[in-house]
């Protein structure tokens, strides 16, 4: 594996962006790679973290670029606010 991808933690099924802010054990850091990212205005970015949960166009159109590749990296949408 190439040790120059930053590393993350993946939370199953996250429903609000809190869910993402919890302590984590540095053990289950996973390595990624972004594939894409996506700018939302401030109101579809806000409604966005809001509730993760919902199936959102932006996943949909782009979602057979997300992966676990074969050396285990995880590729990845980075969805930011515009601005």
């Amino acid at each position: 594996m190439n040790d120059f991808y930053s590393t993350a933690f993946f939370v199953r099924r996250p429903f609000t962006i809190e869910d993402l802010r919890k302590p984590h054990p540095h053990k289950e850091e996973k390595p990624f790679a972004v594939v894409k990212t996506i700018g939302l205005s401030k109101i579809d970015y806000e409604n966005f973290i809001a509730d993760l949960c919902v199936d959102r166009w932006f996943i949909e159109e782009n979602k057979q670029l997300c992966c676990i590749d074969t050396n285990g990296v995880w590729r990845c949408l980075l969805v930011r606010r515009r601005g």
